[in-house]
Parts: C-alpha cells; structure tokens; sequence
C-alpha cells in the first residue's frame, strides 16, 4: 500500500532489540531501557523520563517557553533588624538575592518589600535597588542628590513600609546578585524591621522585609 513503512523489532544481539524502518535504526531497548538511535535513554528501565534527553520541544523547558513566562523564583526573607546611621547609601544586612539566568535574554523581575522603617522625627531617607555595584531602577541625575529607588521623610517615629519593583535587563547567563542600600539625612539613626522606640509593648511591631528576583522569558 502506498505510504505504508512496515517498522520490525529485530534482534540484534543477544542482550538488545532494535526498531527499525528498513535500515534505518530508530530506537533500541535493552537493560537500560528505551534508547534513541544515538544511546541517550528515553524512557528508563525504571519507567522515568529523562527530559536531558529528549530533543527541545517534546519536554517544556526554559529554552522553549513563551514570552512572559516565569522560568523561576528565587526570595530571601530578613526577619532580624538592622540600623545605620549612614548619610550615604550602606548596605541593609541581608537584603540581597542571587539569581542565575537561563538565557541572556532573560528578564529578571525584583521585588522588594521593607516592612517597617523605624525613623525618628524628620528624617530623610532612601532605599536604592543595585545590581552587584550599579544602583538601577533610581531617578535621574539630579545635581547632588542621592539617587534611590523610594524614599520618604518620616516625622514622629511614625514608620512605614517601603516597596518597589522593577524589570532588569542584566544580558547575561552568571549568577547575578540584587541587593538593596539605605541612607539616613544628617547623622540620625535610621532602623529596619523595627519602630525607632521599639519597647515591649503591644504597640511597636517587628516585621519581616523580603527580595525576590524572578528570571521572566522574553
């Protein structure tokens, strides 16, 4: 019948069966399981899938996936405080992430989330978002002033949370680390995940601040 490919099991040998279209060898099964024609195993002996192995596009991986997809996830969580009475921007002890990119292509969405900055009266501050060393997601250059991703002046030790996102572009496939900064205005002393009197009492909290990268298929 026209069209018709009659595909045999042959023995081979005395350990393996080979599928074959006349003569040419498409698969083969031995102890190791289903084989392709090249030795990488489709299907083990134990019955798992092994996706390595498979050509790109029959298993779903992060190379084949659609624009906008989330390729992965990566948090770090600050439950303890931290204080700094810096006028220039200092890091926030534990309050980075590192992310490796699958493609170069890749975007990396960040989130930060600051659960209470403690101040006391009038103070300036302002959080900058960084990649290794380059402040990014900040506001134009503006003569002197310190470029931040969010900032606020607090009166009367009345704190408040601090958030920001942004999609990065680092154009790169090596472990990249975001991290935030903080500075205070004129010698004050500025505290996170904490109020500014924190004493045991019902009415100053401790709060939990948060940084996560997702690496986004573009």
């Amino acid at each position: 019948m026209a069209g018709t490919i009659t595909a045999d099991f042959i023995r081979s040998d005395a350990n393996q069966l080979s599928l074959q279209v006349g003569n040419t060898t498409f698969a083969t099964i031995n102890a190791m399981g289903l084989m392709s024609n090249t030795g990488n195993v489709w299907v083990s002996q134990s019955g798992a899938t092994t996706a390595n192995n498979i050509s790109v596009g029959r298993i779903v991986t992060p190379s084949v996936m659609p624009t906008g997809s989330v390729l992965q996830v990566v948090q770090t969580v600050k439950t303890d405080t931290f204080s700094t009475t810096s006028g220039s921007l200092t890091d926030i002890t534990g309050m980075s992430v590192s992310i490796t990119p699958t493609s170069a292509t890749s975007k990396i969405l960040v989130q930060y989330f600051i659960g209470e900055i403690g101040p006391g009266n009038d103070e300036a501050l302002g959080i900058a978002l960084l990649r290794g060393s380059t402040v990014i997601g900040a506001g134009a250059t503006a003569g002197s002033r310190t470029l931040t991703s969010t900032a606020a002046v607090y009166a009367n030790d009345r704190g408040a949370p601090q958030a920001f996102c942004f999609l990065d572009s680092p154009a790169t496939t090596s472990s990249t680390t975001y991290k935030l900064q903080i500075y205070v205005n004129g010698g004050n002393t500025v505290h996170v995940n904490r109020s500014s009197t924190d004493t045991d009492s019902t009415t100053y909290a401790r709060t939990a601040s948060t940084i996560t990268a997702m690496e986004i298929a573009a």
